[in-house]
């Protein structure tokens, strides 16, 4: 489990932004991402996930239990844009039976599938610095390192 209380807000489709500059150096995972009410691994929404000795690559996720009970997951990757040089908004648009990503207002992926949350989602930010997926921080990496947010938005249509 992510945390033992229940979160503070937490809401059914709608669209989300973040408005992110995010830090270069390897070991370093700056991350926007949502978890279900219910604090459970499955489903998830990564609308960002960077690793930072791969400045240039954007990751996006789905994550969603399968009929078998066994973890699933899609992923996409965007390259050509450093991500770690200035301010980019990210996010994603979330409705029953898609999710679609964007980068700085331009559509970078979608999923239009039956596996797409259907429950109350809350959203995450952080900068997680080593671990198994990205290895440990590099020599390159400052500290203290720091992933910084100017302002986090979610809109929900007004029929919700």
């Amino acid at each position: 489990q992510y945390q033992s209380a229940r979160p503070k807000f937490a809401f059914l489709y709608g669209a989300v932004e973040a408005r992110v500059q995010l830090p270069a150096g390897a070991g370093l995972l700056p991350a926007v991402w949502m978890l279900p009410t219910s604090t459970s691994s499955r489903p998830e929404i990564d609308i960002l996930e960077l690793y930072g000795q791969e400045p240039d690559v954007k990751r996006m996720h789905l994550h969603w239990q399968g009929a078998d009970g066994e973890p699933q997951q899609r992923g996409e990757y965007t390259d050509g844009v450093d991500l770690t040089q200035g301010w980019h908004t990210v996010g994603v648009r979330w409705e029953p039976g898609a999710v679609i990503w964007y980068r700085d207002g331009e559509e970078q992926w979608r999923v239009e599938r039956d596996e797409v949350p259907s429950e109350p989602m809350y959203l995450v930010l952080n900068l997680a610095i080593g671990g198994d997926q990205i290895g440990p921080p590099g020599d390159d990496v400052v500290f203290p390192a720091e992933m910084r947010v100017d302002w986090v938005r979610v809109w929900q249509r007004a029929d919700r």
